[in-house]
């Protein structure tokens, strides 16, 4: 009988125990489903911010400059990577585009970026400076990103607010109905400058992203506020906006074996103008040298060319890339291809010292 009673008990008591650990993986995985849809709410209403600010456009056409890296410098477009590392990060590139092309478009791009525990994220700053034909542009922004952890990546909001410059070379413009005989500059027509005219407007960037282990998606818009960049020529003025740009990249990284990485990337940038599609395919061999393929352009109308990309991790903290366009639409006919060569530099912070026991030295108590 005795013994009978103790059965009894041990099996309410594993059937309790049963009961609850039952009710707390039940209430962990309740926990876990809330904020992941809390998540896909916060990235969708950011997502959906930027597809209604996207969608106010102003009739006028000036594109953001062109870059084959785009692996790896999302930094400069969307704010919302900036203080995704653990210590400072800091590149850029230079891109010759279709050498040897009279006017050929010369690009830079400059990023740095830090976190900031304090504030839940990071800052960073970016530059772009595009010189095409008789334009250049120069556009300094400065960035703050809020990161919020979850179980499944780091989900991200950035911000960035800076200067854009414009110049116009007035002395490289011809019209048709200008005069240029014995080195004079006369357009016959006001909206032209016959020297070099600047302008300045205000830029306004917003970002969202999510990074995980072995992906990042990342959804940005340049040039939310459309600015008119006047200027002022001999007779009169003229006036230069850029279009709201949308920009969403992907990247999966797989680690293939013990020495081969692969990382697919893809970038669609569009200010519902033009529209351009970059496909990059990167190969890492025991993570030092990298090498890809990649592709622009959706159809053969506007299929641009074709990227080689090749790198080498000179350093730990240190990384060089190249690559080269090989020219596939009617402009491959007065080039050679376009040319990007980049570096980026990270620094990478020190482990924390090992904790020990704390000994007071006594001479200064």
């Amino acid at each position: 009988m005795k013994n009978g009673i103790v059965a009894q008990l041990q099996n309410q008591i594993i059937f309790v125990k049963t009961e609850s650990q039952k009710n707390f993986r039940q209430q962990k995985f309740i926990s876990m489903t809330k904020k992941i849809c809390q998540a896909q709410k916060y990235f969708f209403k950011i997502s959906w911010l930027l597809c209604f600010l996207f969608s106010i456009k102003n009739a006028v056409a000036q594109q953001d400059a062109q870059f084959s890296h785009s692996p790896f410098l999302a930094f400069v477009w969307n704010p919302s990577f900036a203080g995704s590392y653990d210590g400072l990060a800091a590149g850029g590139s230079f891109r010759s585009q279709y050498t040897l092309f009279n006017g050929q478009p010369f690009s830079q791009s400059f990023y740095a970026q830090m976190p900031y525990a304090k504030l839940h994220g990071g800052f960073g700053v970016s530059l772009v400076n595009d010189f095409a034909a008789a334009h250049r542009s120069t556009d300094l922004q400065i960035q703050y990103a809020y990161k919020k952890k979850f179980s499944f990546g780091m989900l991200n909001a950035g911000v960035q607010a800076g200067l854009l410059q414009y110049s116009l070379f007035g002395d490289k413009l011809r019209a048709s109905d200008g005069s240029y005989d014995d080195g004079s500059i006369n357009h016959n027509d006001p909206s032209l400058p016959s020297a070099t005219a600047n302008a300045f407007a205000p830029d306004l960037g917003l970002g969202t992203s999510l990074i995980a282990d072995n992906f990042f998606v990342g959804l940005a818009m340049q040039h939310v506020v459309s600015m008119p960049l006047k200027f002022a020529t001999g007779n009169g003025s003229g006036q230069v906006s850029y279009l709201p740009t949308i920009y969403l990249q992907a990247q999966y990284n797989k680690d293939w074996n013990a020495d081969w990485k692969i990382s697919p990337n893809i970038l669609f940038k569009s200010d519902l103008v033009k529209s351009t599609l970059d496909f990059n395919l990167l190969a890492v061999y025991k993570k030092s040298i990298t090498g890809g393929i990649g592709f622009r352009g959706f159809s053969g109308k506007n299929f641009d060319g074709v990227v080689f990309t090749i790198g080498y991790q000179i350093l730990n903290d240190l990384f060089a890339v190249y690559s080269y366009d090989l020219t596939t639409s009617s402009l491959r006919h007065g080039s050679i291809g376009s040319n990007e060569i980049g570096i980026h530099y990270r620094l990478i912070p020190p482990p924390p010292p090992p904790r020990g026991k704390l000994i007071y030295c006594p001479r200064f108590l």
